[in-house]
């Protein structure tokens, strides 16, 4: 309970737990795990008599629920652990991770959850991307003319390229030109505030989402991450002037323009 002690009188919402069917081992029949879902429900049951006794209350959440829009991800394991949040009066709702290939995706898995919970709970996502998406462009040929603008090898891949930024960082307009640049990019400019819109429709509490890059690189196969921050501090140089992270252009105006 020492978590809780440090936590708890700071915080407006509560996730129990993180992404179960994903944590747990693999090769261990996560998905459909009897196991996971009591120890979910213990752990669950130790927080509620928490919040009883401390005089605050504050929503707890179940979670996060990953790839829910995949059928295979739709195991006994997720039914019951959603099923255990639906018929427990004390938990507010279900926090999904929305990391998929398309907003339409994201709708996907939120109506198949809604499904099985209905309307007695409340839904959030602390984790939303399209990083599938991105990761199935991976292997595309970077834009010709891009490349001889910047001097960057012609026959490179996307990841080649974004390899090559994370580990010597760009100034901050090559690389909001290898994005314009990038056809599969710029089909997908309005998806954070496409998801907002949907999180809005569906009644969301709260949605959350990747403000820096962490990847120190990339290769073919790698989930691409860094496409979807808020600040490319990582693929960009400092801000000459301030010394601080520069934006990642793409995402910073449907941020600002979605705070809820």
């Amino acid at each position: 309970m020492k978590v809780l002690d440090a936590i708890y009188p700071k915080v407006d919402l509560l996730v129990v737990g993180n992404e179960p069917f994903i944590e747990v081992p693999q090769g261990r029949g996560q998905r459909d795990s009897n196991d996971l879902v009591l120890f979910y429900e213990n752990m669950m049951s130790q927080i509620l008599s928490y919040r009883t006794n401390s005089g605050r209350d504050v929503p707890f959440y179940v979670g996060a629920f990953n790839n829910l829009q995949d059928p295979a991800w739709r195991g006994p394991g997720a039914v019951a652990l959603l099923s255990y949040a639906k018929d427990t009066s004390g938990v507010a709702g279900i926090d999904l991770h929305l990391h998929t290939g398309s907003v339409s995706e994201m709708q996907t898995a939120f109506d198949w959850a809604h499904s099985q919970v209905g309307d007695q709970k409340t839904f959030i996502s602390t984790e939303f991307s399209l990083v599938q998406y991105f990761k199935a462009h991976l292997g595309d040929t970077i834009d010709a003319n891009f490349a001889k603008q910047y001097g960057v090898d012609a026959t490179w891949k996307v990841y080649q390229y974004l390899d090559y930024a994370l580990k010597n960082a760009r100034p901050r307009a090559e690389w909001v030109d290898f994005l314009k640049a990038s056809p599969w990019f710029v089909a997908v400019e309005s998806s954070l505030a496409d998801a907002a819109d949907l999180f809005h429709e569906k009644g969301f509490v709260a949605a959350t989402y990747a403000m820096l890059q962490t990847q120190t690189s990339v290769g073919p196969t790698t989930d691409p991450w860094s496409l979807n921050a808020l600040y490319c501090n990582r693929t960009c140089v400092l801000d000459a002037a301030t010394g601080e992270p520069q934006f990642n252009d793409q995402w910073i105006d449907s941020f600002r323009g979605h705070q809820w």
